[in-house]
């Protein structure tokens, strides 16, 4: 009667203590389970001081919520791990193991003869079910989930079975009219319904990041319905092997091993399935990445990317010709000091490459020397960002470059010219303003290409995610957790690319002067409420409060393109709901500046940047700390903004909120 109240006290704190939403539901369960436990073990002793004897008792009612609770709490628990639509797996693998288990309980345990009664053996098989359950879905929870192993979960799971095992030796005796009163059995009750309690209140699970340990749960999937059907098998063998068996016994065990068996032949029709739809799949994103590495072959500059330790993984043909190998793959496993270049060189190159590893900080157009494979030196301007593994982890750098010899020497002697430039100005006129028309036109040149390039590259992507999420929508046969994981990844990559291309097409329309700016008359009252709509449901999602101070106030309107300013309001909107932390608010605002400009502001809640960085948001590709987060984006969403604000004859800003938070602002002329 200690241990159950103990017990039942520990999990209530373990639920009291519980701050995650999720976990507490688990906690609840688990408290519900060890508090009716207690209770049933209380109407035992009363039971027993007033001599009541009769089988079963009211006691036995409490005793048997025990298992049942405690498997709802892992069902929630697996309910948060995974995703919507794939638990079947889990449950199936679960229930497969649950009845193999309990056809060795039966076999194993259960009385011989033809003396039982159905009452009795009721009873003798309810207590193992309803504890062995539990442990069975722990099991496939931990391998199925990736779980990380560790003591507390393990020493759950042992309690509960001990617990099981206990009941069965308990009722045995009982039936057999066995005193059981003092005996080790009482202590190992006592102990081990003690340490599931003790485990229930500190519990808590966590994905491993093991990849040797996710390949072996992978890996014990795979075998589970063989080793069921092992399972199921030897119980028959023993069954059959026995002359005392009972008739219900042999029943009984016969029909789990039937049930065992169909289980385990649709578990395994499913990851056949599962694995052509992988192959097929797999075959198809080879052959958009031999398209993605046409394309990567294709661009007019030098592309390579090195491991932490400074070995070439890989590079273009552009790239692979200068370090003087005719094959890009020829590069792998290979250092700077088995290419093309000299020796000073390479020291050069991978101390560059080591600072940008360190410091997690990209290092970008910045001007060297590069020796090619005969022999030629070139000017070349490089970028090296650091590649990402995980998130704030470096696994390598990505690198590229581009021949600027010719530039180069045209500055140089720009550079001389202006030395002499008083006697030379009327004969070098002419030079340089064919050198600029040159420079626009390669500048046009370059915009042309990214805008052909977005358009490309939009089409086999567009067939990616359709087979992605054409997975994602078979019902009849779903996903185990790793590939709808995998399939999630695709798409997530996917709609991201998508967004880069766009934003990209974008850029390069607004730099080579391809956009129409149409002024006039904006009605922002509407405009704000509009935008608030549409990011409505993402607001949801976060528990995000929007507060539109703007739309039912005085009418407002300003000389602005409708289309662009809308476009820059919901690039402002966006982010304020990404960047903004859990249960946050945005607040949309206006005021009138001093001039007679018209000033709209959206404010967040989110973490903000330091003061010094707030310039650096409108800067193309540089999205700050955020690069290294899990929160998706392009960094050039606010280069756009800025542009087209400017392109509209407004201005643009942001600010650090006083107490959490930024807030961005443009200005316009009041219509």
């Amino acid at each position: 009667t200690s241990g159950t109240v103990s017990a039942a006290v520990l999990s209530w704190l373990g639920f009291k203590h519980a701050t995650n939403k999720a976990n507490r539901k688990t906690h609840w369960w688990f408290m519900l389970a060890f508090v009716v436990y207690a209770i049933g073990q209380i109407i035992w002793d009363v039971q027993t001081l007033v001599g009541y004897s009769k089988f079963p008792s009211p006691s036995d009612f409490f005793y048997l919520w025990l298992g049942p609770f405690l498997t709802l709490g892992l069902l929630s628990e697996i309910a948060h791990h995974k995703s919507e639509g794939g638990n079947s797996p889990i449950l199936l693998d679960s229930l497969a193991l649950s009845v193999a288990s309990l056809t060795l309980v039966l076999v194993t345990y259960l009385p011989k003869g033809q003396g039982i009664d159905a009452l009795s053996m009721s009873i003798l098989v309810a207590y193992p079910v309803s504890l062995v359950i539990p442990v069975c879905v722990g099991l496939v929870m931990m391998i199925s989930l990736h779980l990380r192993p560790s003591f507390r979960f393990s020493l759950f799971l042992i309690s509960v079975g001990i617990t099981a095992f206990n009941w069965m030796i308990w009722n045995l005796q009982a039936l057999n009219a066995a005193t059981i009163g003092g005996q080790l059995v009482n202590v190992s009750f006592s102990v081990a319904i003690l340490l599931a309690g003790f485990t229930a209140s500190i519990w808590h699970v966590e994905p491993s990041k093991s990849e040797k340990w996710q390949k072996l749960c992978e890996s014990f999937l795979r075998q589970s319905p063989i080793f069921t059907i092992l399972v199921a098998c030897t119980a028959i063998v023993i069954v059959n092997a026995s002359e005392f068996v009972s008739h219900l016994v042999s029943l009984l065990i016969n029909g789990g091993a039937a049930v065992i068996i169909i289980l385990s032949i649709i578990r395994q029709s499913q990851l056949l399935f599962v694995s052509d739809q992988l192959v097929t799949l797999q075959a198809e994103m080879i052959n958009k990445g031999n398209l993605i590495n046409s394309i990567v072959n294709t661009i007019p500059i030098a592309i390579f990317w090195k491991d932490r330790d400074l070995n070439y993984l890989g590079g273009n043909t552009l790239f692979s010709k200068d370090a003087g190998y005719d094959d890009p793959r020829e590069l792998v496993g290979k250092t700077d000091f088995e290419m093309a270049w000299k020796e000073e060189q390479a020291d050069l190159y991978r101390d560059d490459d080591m600072i940008v590893i360190q410091t997690g900080q990209s290092k970008l157009g910045y001007e060297e020397m590069a020796t090619t494979s005969d022999g030629q030196e070139n000017w070349v301007r490089t970028s090296k960002v650091p590649l990402y593994g995980q998130p704030e982890e470096v696994i390598g750098i990505l690198g590229i470059y581009e021949n600027i010899t010719e530039e180069k020497r045209i500055r140089d002697e720009l550079h001389d010219y202006k030395d002499r430039l008083e006697v030379l100005v009327d004969e070098r006129t002419q030079e340089l303003l064919l050198a600029k028309d040159e420079a626009e036109k390669a500048n046009a040149a370059k915009s042309d290409f990214l805008s052909s390039m977005s358009h490309e590259l939009r089409t086999p992507m567009n067939s990616v995610l359709g087979f992605a999420q054409l997975l994602t929508y078979d019902d009849t046969h779903p996903l185990t957790h790793d590939q709808l994981e995998n399939v999630e990844h695709i798409i997530d990559g996917g709609h991201h690319m998508m967004e880069l291309i766009n934003e990209v097409l974008d850029l390069s329309q607004i730099t080579s002067g391809h956009i129409n700016i149409e002024i006039q008359p904006v009605n922002i009252n509407e405009l704000t409420s509009q935008v608030c709509r549409l990011i409505q449901q993402q607001a949801e999602k976060q528990s995000i409060t929007i507060v539109n101070n703007i739309s039912d106030g005085t009418l407002i309107e300003i000389k602005a393109d409708y289309t662009k300013i809308k476009q820059v309001l919901l690039n402002f909107a966006s982010n304020a709901v990404k960047y903004n932390s859990e249960k946050g608010t945005i607040i949309w605002s206006s005021n009138k500046t001093d001039d007679g400009k018209i000033r709209i502001k959206i404010s967040d809640t989110g973490d903000g940047v330091p003061e010094e960085s707030l310039q650096a948001l409108f800067e193309p590709f540089n999205r700050l700390e955020q690069a290294k987060s899990t929160i998706q984006g392009t960094g050039i969403g606010l280069t756009i903004c800025k542009q087209l604000v400017e392109l509209m004859g407004g201005e643009i800003g942001v600010f650090r909120n006083p107490e959490k938070g930024l807030t961005f602002w443009i200005e316009f002329e009041q219509a």
